[in-house]
């Protein structure tokens, strides 16, 4: 099998969300390549570098499949619906281990992933506002930047602070109703009547 940087990158995510990334060394990384330590150093230059490159790998691909739904043509209720479908199954893939492991023993990846990671959401969650706005299904009386940043702190705490258990963000049942709170909140009569009908179906 040829070894390639986007090879090593994907081996290490698995043994870093199956383990954290504290109890994986670059031994483990080497053996589970079937390749010498020297030879996986030629693609990264240490456990930080490859941490990062980790980092960036999964955010990436997280941004992309984000991405996909704004293109779809999906209303701003709907587009909440699978952004939230697609976080319960991204917390079930990414234990909190990885983020506290990487919080306490690499504190500037962590700050760099972490300002990088809020300002996305930040403005996701901007747009999705604005054409709720626009749709006639959210009310027009609020104000989008401080909604914006209310809401991105919110999403932001329950994936990264010690809130709620490993067992109570699995259940799905936190990120339901962090959306649900979030439109009762927004929509006018129009998108919750919308909203209801579409959670029954």
């Amino acid at each position: 099998m040829e070894i390639n940087s986007d090879h090593i990158i994907s081996k290490a995510a698995q043994l870093y969300m199956k383990y954290g990334i504290k109890s994986v060394s670059m031994e483990d990384v080497a053996r589970e390549l079937g390749i010498s330590k020297k030879t996986l150093y030629q693609f990264v230059k240490d456990k930080e570098d490859l941490i990062k490159k980790v980092i960036d790998f999964e955010f990436n691909f997280h941004v992309e499949e984000f991405d996909k739904m704004e293109k779809v043509g999906l209303n701003a209720i709907d587009e909440m619906i699978e952004a939230t479908k697609f976080m319960n199954k991204m917390v079930k893939t990414h234990p909190p281990s990885m983020e506290y492991d990487m919080k306490k023993y690499y504190p500037l990846v962590y700050e760099n992933f972490n300002k990088l990671r809020r300002e996305y959401i930040l403005n996701r969650v901007k747009r999705n506002l604005k054409k709720g706005v626009d749709e006639g299904l959210f009310r027009d009386d609020f104000d989008i930047e401080i909604i914006s940043k209310l809401q991105a702190g919110r999403i932001e705490a329950v994936s990264s602070d010690n809130l709620f258990t490993s067992d109570e963000l699995n259940s799905e049942k936190v990120f339901n109703e962090l959306f649900s709170y979030h439109l009762h909140a927004l929509c006018n009569s129009k998108g919750l009547d919308y909203f209801q009908k579409r959670i029954k179906c």
